[in-house]
């Protein structure tokens, strides 16, 4: 999942039901006992829309679906300025008077805002200079367009406006790119490439099949209206960006011998706050990269004991190979891998009641990635439901080349992008009206990508995987994940090359080629992030075993389940917190009988 804190992603498809419900003020501070704090609550979550009005229409506020958000400078100085107030405010409310879980609420917010102003101070200036297949204006708008509300008068005029309102944006990431140009910072050479190629591909597309128009429906008249906006000024503005990369940052690119930021000024500080930020632990790079050399050894024992059992070989080569030269192992159609991710979630769905005694309401549903983005995309993410429950959690799969798709992948990735993973954690933290909204829709990245790993490992343990060639694709992909540790520092810590990178990973996973390059790409264009799954990972096993060890007969997985989420995304530290305050009240409840199951 697309994930900084959570990072809610405009959807594709699906028509909103009208009119959408719009959490109102005293909602976004649900749960919160303190006066003072629960109006910073509410401060704190309307700024957030105001400052993301995208955000707020994929949540079904209608405010914000008339606006798009201030790229310059002077819109981060603003957000800047705002979070300071903000962060004072937090500070300034004195803990000891605070219960357990508005305490809680106050050190998460306190806990973003710091990281959020560390970064503004270091002055790193991350969109002058960062660019990202996987994102920007080409990906976001085209996606944009399906999900605008656009149904009544009112709405369509909004549309128009926040339309008319993206040739200044898209002009902005040309100031913004000539601007960290003239500070020395550049974007690496493959993220210019794909941000190129993708441009071209979108020029290419006559303006009335263009996603950017899907926002009419069937409504022929306002259609017109925005195809004649496309073609007239959003293309043009769009052209224009594509002449800035090409003409301007091109020359200038990182090659692929320095594609980390620590080739970038200022880099290494800011990829320790990265580190912090992805992960809520404060971690030298080369304490996680010992520690993922430690799991990647560790894993490909378990990998070739699988291996031997399977092929009878133990080298990764070999069984890579097998696998490869399997056409069982192939998907042959996009609709072949829909239908094994429906299956997969069906299954993980009927196991979901003896794992957790809390069941989320909005279902979870499989949906193709978008064409445009699929050939420069990872191999699914997850996108939550909106708020207001219109429209399910969407497990977003890459149907792009159906035949270098293997089979052996796609339960392992199902298990961590639906259920029991992502959708199952993000929609009951969503569903949870104990929670303040700021809680309910932002999470820890070390949290939510740890917990869906986890869940890769549980379905196993659930024996939910179809035979021993998913349970290789499971192993696979833990090695791929312990791997990332090495990679992201080595790539922007150590100065690895992107060769260096691709090399490993080839090496040390199962991961098909055109899945390699993706992924290395992916941890060039976003430093940090990758590190939080197997963090994440390790401490939610840690604490499981803490727990079962102190609690004996009274360990219920079910309840630490419960436990674990019924929080949102806290940080790694407040997680801890948490479930030693469970393990010491059940502990001091009377030791169940000896008789029944535990």
């Amino acid at each position: 999942m697309k994930t900084a804190l959570v990072c809610l992603l405009v959807a594709l498809g699906g028509c909103r039901s009208a009119p959408r419900a719009q959490p109102s003020a005293s909602d976004s501070a649900t749960g919160v006992a303190d006066t003072e704090l629960a109006q910073l609550c509410r401060d704190a979550w309307e700024s957030e829309l105001e400052f993301a009005p995208r955000m707020a229409t994929e949540l079904g506020d209608a405010r914000g679906d008339a606006r798009l958000e201030d790229n310059s400078p002077a819109g981060d100085k603003a957000r800047a300025a705002v979070r300071s107030r903000l962060l004072e405010r937090a500070l300034g409310v004195p803990q000891t008077r605070l219960a357990n879980e508005d305490r809680i609420t106050r050190r998460l917010l306190i806990e973003r805002w710091r990281e959020q102003q560390d970064e503004f101070a270091l002055d790193i200036d991350v969109a002058s200079w960062n660019l990202d297949g996987r994102g920007g204006p080409q990906n976001e708008f085209l996606t944009l367009g399906p999900d605008q509300p656009a149904r009544s008068p009112a709405q369509q005029s909004a549309a128009l406006e926040r339309w008319h309102a993206m040739p200044r944006y898209i002009d902005q990431c040309c100031t913004n790119l000539r601007r960290g140009l003239a500070h020395g910072r550049v974007a690496s050479a493959k993220a210019v490439a794909d941000t190129l190629a993708q441009l071209e591909t979108l020029l290419a597309t006559p303006p009335g099949q263009s996603p950017l128009v899907a926002a009419a429906k069937d409504d022929a008249p306002f259609r017109a209206r925005l195809e004649a906006l496309v073609a007239g000024a959003i293309y043009p503005a769009f052209a224009r960006y594509r002449d800035c990369i090409r003409d301007e940052i091109a020359p200038r690119a990182r090659d692929d011998r320095h594609p980390g930021v620590c080739n970038v000024e200022g880099g290494a500080a800011y990829y320790r706050l990265c580190i912090l930020r992805e992960t809520s632990l404060d971690l030298a790079p080369s304490e996680i990269h010992a520690y993922g050399m430690a799991e990647v050894a560790r894993i490909r024992e378990e990998i070739g004991e699988l291996g031997q059992r399977l092929y009878g070989t133990r080298a990764l080569p070999e069984i890579r190979a097998r696998l490869e030269a399997d056409p069982a192992q192939h998907f042959t159609s996009a609709e072949a891998i829909l239908g094994k991710a429906r299956a997969t979630l069906a299954r993980a769905v009927a196991a979901q009641p003896r794992l957790f005694g809390q069941q989320p309401r909005a279902a979870c549903e499989v949906w193709p990635i978008p064409e445009h983005e699929a050939p420069f995309s990872t191999l699914a993410y997850y996108r939550p439901g909106a708020q207001d429950g219109s429209r399910g959690g969407r497990y977003y799969v890459n149907t792009y080349a159906p035949s270098t798709r293997l089979a052996f992948e796609a339960e392992a990735l199902c298990f961590h992008e639906s259920v029991p993973g992502h959708h199952l954690q993000i929609t009951l933290a969503q569903e949870n009206q104990a929670l303040p909204l700021v809680r309910r829709q932002f999470a820890q990245n070390a949290f939510v990508e740890g917990w869906a790993l986890y869940c890769e490992r549980l379905a196993d343990e659930q024996q939910l995987y179809s035979g021993e060639s998913d349970r290789l694709g499971m192993l696979s992909y833990d090695a791929w994940r312990a791997s990332r540790l090495v990679v992201d520092t080595g790539l922007h810590a150590f100065g690895w090359s992107r060769g260096q990178a691709l090399r490993f990973l080839e090496e040390n996973t199962l991961l098909a080629p055109n899945n390699v390059e993706n992924e290395v790409d992916r941890y060039i264009a976003w430093p940090g992030q990758a590190l939080g799954y197997k963090l994440g990972q390790r401490e939610i096993l840690r604490l499981r075993e803490e727990a079962r060890a102190k609690l004996g007969r009274r360990f219920r997985l079910a309840d630490f389940h419960d436990r674990l989420l019924e929080s949102g995304g806290v940080s790694l530290a407040v997680l801890g917190e948490r479930i030693r305050a469970w393990i010491a009240v059940e502990l001091a409840k009377p030791e169940p009988p000896r008789t029944g199951t535990q």
